[in-house]
């Protein structure tokens, strides 16, 4: 991606929300909107289903504000199931995270092979996500992460549907400061 299409990604005023689920989430960080950014979308198509995985280290920049002002946190991403990780070669969101140059740790495991939420209802969303995460069990006794902020990244959101099961995982194993963030936010479609 060359300087000036990447300054062409339109990002939001602020990049923290309003928080949703106070009781669930610190804050909520999304830079960028969805379907309003056409250059974010093909990029984030691209490195999803054209298996790009390049383009993450460019557009894990619009990450860097908004995260470089949350100390001693770290960054988990998202999991994919292990049959999507090996049809894919890589995890979106973990490569999202590396760039970021913040600590990266894969806290979460996704235990159910969950469908593509792209497609789903709002109610087909939440029951897909339901019990889809566990903790990985090398970090099940880790008293230091429990102490830390964790900063959930994904990709795109919609619902918050996949992010909020992955903060009740960790929520009911004694993590409790977490961060929800995206690099997109997506509204869902009406005739969905």
């Amino acid at each position: 991606m060359c300087n000036e299409c990447f300054n062409k990604i339109i990002k939001f005023e602020s990049a923290v929300f309003k928080n949703i689920e106070p009781e669930l989430f610190k804050m909520i960080i999304i830079p960028c909107p969805f379907h309003k950014n056409p250059v974010l979308r093909k990029a984030l198509h691209c490195m999803k289903y054209k298996f790009y995985k390049e383009i993450s280290g460019i557009i894990a920049k619009l990450l860097h504000d908004p995260l470089n002002k949350i100390y001693g946190s770290i960054i988990v991403p998202m999991p994919l199931h292990k049959k999507r990780l090996k049809y894919r070669g890589f995890n979106q969101a973990e490569e999202l995270a590396k760039h970021t140059g913040m600590p990266v740790c894969n806290l979460l495991i996704r235990q159910k092979q969950t469908k593509a939420q792209a497609t789903l209802t709002k109610k087909e969303r939440i029951e897909n996500t339901k019990d889809a995460f566990s903790i990985n069990p090398k970090f099940l006794q880790s008293t230091v992460l429990k102490d830390k902020t964790i900063i959930l990244l994904d990709d795109v959101c919609t619902t918050f549907s996949t992010i909020k099961s992955a903060a009740f995982t960790l929520q009911k194993n004694g993590f409790g400061k977490i961060i929800a963030c995206a690099m997109a936010y997506a509204e869902l479609h009406k005739k969905i």
